[in-house]
């Protein structure tokens, strides 16, 4: 098994180099994927906001319309 170990140890080494960098490009897009998902519901949020502001104003600008017909 130490033979093994000696024999084959830069071959161990790139693999150990690469199941690292697995990791690290891994935890490095579920990063970017949760801050996508933060931003996409900010800005549905945001959305819905302008949506329901302009209904409240078209609400009211009707309501004042209505009032100066009269």
């Amino acid at each position: 098994m130490n033979n093994l170990f000696k024999n084959h140890s830069d071959t161990l080494a790139i693999i150990g180099v690469n199941v690292a960098l697995i990791a690290l490009m891994l935890t490095l897009w579920l990063s970017a994927n949760s801050r996508i998902d933060a931003a996409n519901t900010r800005m549905d949020t945001t959305i819905a906001l302008i949506y329901q502001e302009s209904r409240d104003f078209h609400s009211r600008l009707i309501s004042l319309e209505e009032r100066n017909k009269k």
